[in-house]
């Protein structure tokens, strides 16, 4: 999710769940079935 609305600042968050999380079939984590989610961050300053 980014929020860029302010001319001198920016906010950038990773979106740990779906668009329409609570309407989706719940998903049971367990041990064996554990929920994993990773992301991957990288800047670069623009020309």
């Amino acid at each position: 999710m980014v929020y860029d609305e302010q001319d001198d600042a920016i906010c950038v968050e990773p979106q740990s769940g779906p668009p329409n999380g609570l309407n989706t079939t719940p998903r049971l984590v367990t041990p064996i079935d554990p929920l994993e989610a990773r992301t991957t961050w990288s800047w670069r300053r623009p020309v």
